[in-house]
C-alpha cells in the first residue's frame, strides 16, 4: 500500500514542494520513496509515491514506474488480487516485465488496453498515469472507494494526492475552508460526496476514472452498484455465496510480508478470520483491543472465537491515555473533520496489528451488504407506517405532539414526503439544531433510489455515501496511520454484486439480520458464541470526555476564538457545553461533532 500525488500544470512547480507533497504521506508509504518531474508539452508535471513495500520486495517495485519506452509513468496505491491473470493475458499478446508487481501490470495494461483495464481489476486501488506523448493525465479509484484520492482543480492547473495533507504542503495552492459542507459534516459525522472541507478541492468518486487534458477534466464511471434480484434456491445461494468469500480471502492473503487479520467477535470478523485461518499455511494471527467498561467490550467472545479456529491472538488493553493519544493523532492523520467515534478503537486495534504484520483482513462492509444495523429494522418499521405520512405531516404542522412523539411523528411525515429517498430517515430537529450551532440548515439529498424494497434501498444507500465515506475512510486512514495494509474481502466486487442479486429475505427478514452471512459462519464456529445482541465496533467516549479533553474542550469553545473563526455562533457553542456539564446528553452527538472539528482545525488550519 502506498502513497500517491502528482500534478500538471501551466505554472512552474520546483522539485522541492513535491518531495514536500510526497513527505507528507510517508506514513503511507515508509519503505521507500521517488519523484519525478519534467516538461511535457509545455506542461509542467511533477509525480511523486511513497511505498509500502507488499509484494516483490525488491527496487524493481520502485516508482514512478515508467515503461521502457518511456511512453507512460504511474504511480499506483492499491493492491490488484487478480494481478497474475491479467499479467499471463497481457504475456500471452507479447508483453514482457521487469518486475513481479502489480504496479507493472496496471501500467502496461493501461497502455493496452487503457480505461477498459479497471473492468479487469478485482482489488482496491487509485493510480494516476502521465502520457508523456500528450501530456494527458489519467485517474482512477476501485469500485467500492476503498482507497482514497483527492484533486485540487483551477483554471491552471490539477494537483492530486491520496490525501489532503499533501495537498496543503504545495504552497502555491490557496486551501480555503468550503462553508457549504459544514452543516453537512455536523448532521453526519463526515463529509460526503465529491466537496471536501476545502473550495476547488474533490475527491474522485468510487468506480470513476477520469481524464485531464488541455487544462480541462472530464470524470467518467466505469462501473456502478445496478444488479436486479434473482430467485435462487436458499441452499444454492449460501453454497456460492461461501465458494466466492473463500476464494475473496485466498486472493487477499497473497503477500511477501506478515499476515493477519481484526477480530473484535462479532460475526463479520469472525467469519474472515475462520475462513483466513482454514486457508492459512500457518498459525493465523489475530487481533482485539478491550476495555473496563463490559457494555463495550467483546474481546472475551473474541478470544473463544481464537480458541476454535486455532489464531495466535493478542489482546490490546485501553487505558485512558490511549484516547489522548488517539483523538491527536486524529486530528492529524483524517485530513478532514471525521467523527465517527469507532475511529479510535479501529486505530488501537491497529496499532496492535502493525507491531507485527504488515497486511491485515478486516471484516468491513457485512452490516452493509447483508443488513446488519439497528437502521434496517427501524426501516422496515417507517415503510410499514408509510400510509399515515399524510395524517404525520399534518399532525407536525400544527405542532400536535412534542418531545420524542414529535420527532417521530415529524421523521414519518418526511419519510413520506421523501418517496423512495425517504429511508435516510431525515431528522429535521437534528438540521434545526445544526442550523442554531452554525446559521446554516443541512437539507435531505435525493439520490435517486429505486428498489423496491425499503431495506434494499437503504443499503444501497450506505453503499453510496456511508460506506466509502465514513467506513472506508476510517479504515484507509486508521491502518495507514500505523503503515499497515488493511485488505477487506467482503469488498470483492464479486460479492458486492452477488450480494444486491440476492433476495432481501435470504439476508434481512423477519427480524434476522445477515441471515445468510450468519449460516454461512455456523457451518465453520459454533453459533451459541454469537446468540447475544449486536456490539458497533465502539469506545465509551463520554467516559473519556474528562481531565485533558474537557480542558481541550474549553479552549476550543471561547468566544473570542470562535468570533475570529466565523464559523459557530459562540451562544450556541456555550449552551452546548454547559448541557454537557450538567450531564444533559441529549446533544452529546452535537458537541462531539463540533470538538472534532475544531480539533482538526487547530491541528491544519490554525497550526
Amino acid at each position: 500500500m502506498c502513497g500517491i500525488c502528482g500534478f500538471v500544470s501551466k505554472s512552474d512547480t520546483d522539485h522541492k514542494t513535491l518531495a514536500a507533497m510526497t513527505d507528507m504521506l510517508s506514513h503511507r508509504g515508509p519503505d521507500d520513496a521517488g519523484t519525478w518531474i519534467g516538461a511535457v508539452n509545455g506542461l509542467y508535471c511533477g509525480l511523486g509515491h511513497r511505498r509500502l513495500s507488499v509484494l516483490d520486495l525488491s527496487s524493481s517495485g520502485h516508482q514512478p514506474m515508467t515503461t521502457e519506452e518511456g511512453d507512460y509513468s504511474i504511480v499506483y496505491n492499491g493492491e490488484i488480487y487478480n494481478y497474475g491473470v491479467i499479467r499471463k493475458e497481457l504475456e500471452a499478446e507479447g508483453e514482457s516485465f521487469r518486475s513481479n508487481t502489480d504496479t507493472e501490470v496496471v501500467l502496461k495494461g493501461f497502455r493496452k488496453w487503457k480505461e477498459g483495464l479497471l473492468d479487469r481489476c478485482n482489488g482496491m486501488f487509485a493510480f494516476a498515469v502521465l502520457d508523456h506523448r500528450s501530456g494527458e493525465l489519467f485517474m482512477a479509484r476501485d469500485r467500492m472507494g476503498q482507497k482514497p484520492l483527492y484533486y485540487y482543480l483551477d483554471g491552471t492547473s490539477l494537483v492530486f494526492a491520496s490525501e489532503l495533507k499533501a495537498l496543503s504542503a504545495c504552497r502555491s495552492l490557496q486551501l480555503e475552508i468550503n462553508k457549504d459542507v459544514l452543516p453537512y459534516y455536523l448532521y453526519n459525522g463526515y463529509i460526503t460526496g465529491e466537496k471536501t472541507i476545502y473550495k476547488n478541492v474533490y475527491r474522485l468518486h468510487q468506480g470513476c476514472f477520469a481524464k485531464y487534458k488541455d487544462s480541462k477534466l472530464s470524470v467518467s464511471t466505469f462501473w456502478s452498484l445496478d444488479g436486479t434480484e434473482e430467485d435462487i434456491p436458499y441452499e444454492d445461494a449460501k453454497e456460492k455465496l461461501k465458494l466466492l468469500l473463500t476464494d475473496s480471502v485466498r486472493l487477499r492473503m497473497i503477500s511477501d510480508v506478515p499476515l493477519g487479520a481484526f477480530l473484535s467477535g462479532g460475526t463479520d470478523s469472525s467469519l474472515i478470520a475462520a475462513l483466513a485461518a482454514r486457508l492459512s499455511g500457518s498459525r493465523l494471527k489475530t487481533y482485539t483491543i478491550s476495555f473496563d467498561n463490559r457494555k463495550y467490550d467483546e474481546s472475551a467472545y473474541a478470544e473463544k472465537v481464537s480458541g476454535i479456529i486455532g489464531s495466535e491472538h493478542h489482546v490490546l488493553k485501553v487505558e485512558d491515555r490511549d484516547f489522548s493519544e488517539m483523538t491527536d493523532r486524529m486530528a492529524w492523520y483524517y485530513d478532514e473533520p471525521f467523527a465517527d467515534q469507532s475511529e479510535i478503537p479501529t486505530m488501537l486495534v491497529s496499532k496492535a496489528a502493525a507491531q507485527d504484520v504488515k497486511v491485515v483482513l478486516s471484516g468491513d462492509a457485512g452490516d452493509e451488504l447483508f443488513g446488519g444495523y439497528d437502521i434496517h429494522s427501524t426501516v422496515a418499521k417507517y415503510e410499514r407506517l408509510r400510509g399515515f405520512s399524510p395524517l404525520a405531516s399534518i399532525l407536525t404542522e400544527k405542532k400536535v405532539f412534542s418531545g420524542v412523539t414529535g420527532m417521530r411523528t415529524e421523521a414519518l411525515s418526511d419519510y413520506g414526503k421523501l418517496g423512495m429517498d425517504g429511508v435516510q430517515l431525515w431528522n429535521a430537529g437534528k438540521s434545526r439544531d445544526i442550523d442554531a450551532l452554525c446559521g446554516m440548515r443541512p437539507e435531505p439529498q435525493l439520490y435517486g433510489l429505486k428498489d423496491s424494497d425499503a431495506v434494499s434501498r437503504r443499503m444501497r444507500l450506505e453503499c453510496l455515501t456511508y460506506l466509502p465515506d465514513d467506513i472506508l475512510v476510517k479504515l484507509d486512514r486508521a491502518s495507514m496511520s500505523w503503515s499497515l495494509e488493511a485488505r477487506s474481502p467482503l469488498l470483492d466486487y464479486r460479492i458486492v454484486e452477488y450480494a444486491f442479486s440476492l433476495p432481501q429475505r435470504y439476508k434481512f427478514a423477519g427480524g434476522v439480520r445477515k441471515k445468510i452471512l450468519k449460516d454461512i459462519l455456523y457451518d465453520l464456529v459454533p453459533k451459541e458464541l454469537f446468540d447475544r445482541p449486536k456490539q458497533g465496533f465502539n469506545i465509551p467516549v463520554r467516559e473519556y470526555m474528562k481531565e485533558a479533553q474537557r480542558r481541550n474542550l474549553q479552549d476550543l469553545s471561547q468566544k473570542d476564538f470562535i468570533d475570529r473563526q466565523g464559523l459557530f455562533r459562540p451562544e450556541a457553542v456555550s449552551r452546548l457545553v454547559e448541557e454537557y456539564d450538567r450531564g444533559d446528553e441529549r446533544h452529546f452527538w452535537l458537541l462531539w461533532n463540533y470538538y472534532v472539528f475544531q480539533l482538526w482545525y487547530d491541528r491544519h488550519i490554525s497550526g
